[in-house]
């Protein structure tokens, strides 16, 4: 019973841990991308700007790979399992990733025409929300596999690096100090 506790306290703060990296994006302020910046490499996606973490399909696990395989004590073969179950996921999310896109661009390309249909704002906008709960769900459930080839040890591991990075980043309350 306390196995089964610890292995779904780190699934969820692995859940946590990844969304909350991936949120980021590469270099982009916390709480993902500011709508009041302008256009270009550093604007929005719906100015131009890079798409979010949650679109383009990319993993923390791929990004830091070597990080993880030094601070988890990963085996070559859970690595290869790891990189392969990303592989399998970006095949089945190709077309809901460029769905996504392509939502984006459509929604890109109104607001810069300056035509603003707000009923199909709405629709584009809700499009995108079921699209990226589905892109999600197929994340979270790559993530929930990956986690079940660590053993009790790693699985320790990887908690004790989630908290060191929560602490690293003042915990929940950063806005109140």
């Amino acid at each position: 019973m306390k196995q089964i506790a610890i292995v779904a306290m780190a699934a969820a703060c692995l859940a946590l841990f990844t969304i909350s990296a991936t949120a980021q994006g590469p270099g982009g302020p916390p709480g993902g991308p500011r709508m009041d910046m302008p256009a270009g490499p550093q604007g929005p996606p719906e100015f131009g700007g890079p798409l979010p973490g949650h679109m383009d399909g990319g993993d923390l696990f791929e990004k830091r790979e070597g990080f993880f395989q030094k601070k988890l004590g990963l085996t070559d073969e859970q690595t290869k399992e790891m990189r392969n179950q990303f592989v399998n996921f970006q095949e089945r999310t190709r077309k809901t990733r460029m769905a996504l896109m392509t939502l984006a661009d459509e929604k890109r390309t109104m607001l810069m025409s300056g035509k603003i249909d707000a009923q199909k704002l709405a629709s584009i906008d809700e499009e995108i929300v079921k699209t990226t709960s589905e892109l999600m769900r197929e994340r979270l459930k790559m993530r929930r596999d990956r986690l079940s080839l660590l053993t009790p040890d790693q699985i320790t591991r990887l908690a004790d690096a989630m908290a060191e990075r929560h602490h690293r980043r003042g915990g929940h309350h950063r806005g109140m100090r």
